[in-house]
């Protein structure tokens, strides 16, 4: 069981980068989808004649695609400083073999935080910045957005909010509140009336389809309040109702800020991780590896370079020593 360091330019290694990103995130059903922004460090292991097990360190972004989605890195987009953006790294334990062909993510363990509202008014001061999602605004505007899908009854049964998953506010031009949240499908039809909506029950996880919206409350002093909303339903994915993910995602609260209870689960210390478990030795044609503990050499061939990386980003993990730490 040697352990040794490896190249974040080796090609092999970055298309192992490619398969931990798109496993952790289809393994995930809470929260948005990362992006890769760099390899921070990889240490690998050799297991059988071509086999690899690679620890992974990944500097990563938040896009703006729910993780039920189930959509590719690539076809999602990675928040920008005015739409809330949220950084971080996640270190993950993935093993692959070409023969027999097997991919198989072992652990991963996240660890993300918004930036600042002072940060985002430093490079755009008429952003909208993050609210509590507990916020008696936001949560009106969270009911007044599915109320208005709803009215659209372009689904066969009525929709209820589920959870708030981010709320932005702005009172530049007006009030301005933004929430992000999902709904999930109730048992009443989509000719239920919205005075007796809140009767309505949630159907059973394994049946129901769930999905994600993006709504908005508008209002300038003297017009109309403006309510839009634009939702995704999923389709049926049952897995989601019972299943424990392979590893954690911890929510910090932006750098500066006092530590409160993180608001995913409970805080993970981001330090170097073990592995437990079992895999049946049927998948890999062979008797599985043994993962040890997750390595602390930083690669000398590492971090990976960043094309064009944008001044903001480049700030956000410069700024950060939580994240400096490559291994």
């Amino acid at each position: 069981m040697n352990v040794s360091p490896g190249s974040c330019r080796d090609t092999v290694v970055l298309a192992a980068v490619e398969q931990a990103i798109d496993k952790l995130n289809k393994d995930r059903v809470e929260g948005y989808i990362f992006g890769l922004h760099r390899l921070r460090n990889v240490n690998q292991m050799e297991h059988g004649n071509v086999g690899m097990v690679f620890y992974l360190t990944m500097d990563v972004l938040e896009t703006n695609c729910h993780v039920l989605s189930r959509k590719t890195t690539e076809a999602c987009e990675i928040r920008s400083y005015a739409d809330s953006p949220v950084y971080g790294q996640c270190k993950a334990v993935i093993y692959i073999s070409p023969r027999p062909s097997v991919v198989h993510l072992y652990q991963y363990n996240c660890v993300v935080r918004p930036v600042s509202r002072q940060k985002v008014a430093s490079f755009c001061p008429d952003c909208p910045t993050y609210m509590s999602v507990d916020n008696d605004k936001i949560q009106k505007t969270a009911a007044l957005s599915v109320e208005k899908f709803n009215s659209k009854r372009s689904q066969a049964n009525h929709f209820a909010v589920l959870q708030v998953t981010l709320a932005q506010a702005s009172m530049a031009w007006g009030i301005l509140y933004v929430v992000e949240f999902t709904i999930q499908e109730t048992t009443c039809s989509s000719n239920t009336d919205s005075s007796t909506a809140s009767l309505c029950r949630l159907m059973s996880c394994r049946l129901a389809h769930r999905g994600h919206c993006k709504g908005s409350f508008f209002k300038v002093r003297g017009s109309k309040e403006t309510v839009n909303v634009n939702c995704e339903v999923f389709k049926r994915n049952p897995q989601v109702c019972s299943y424990r993910p392979l590893g954690t995602v911890t929510i910090l609260p932006a750098l500066g800020l006092p530590m409160t209870t993180p608001s995913t689960t409970p805080y993970v210390s981001h330090q170097p991780v073990g592995v437990q478990g079992t895999v049946n030795p049927g998948v890999f044609g062979m008797s599985p590896p043994v993962i040890v503990p997750f390595p602390t050499t930083v690669s000398v061939q590492c971090p990976a370079e960043v094309q064009a990386e944008d001044h903001f980003v480049r700030e956000l993990f410069a700024e950060d020593s939580l994240f400096k730490t490559a291994a």
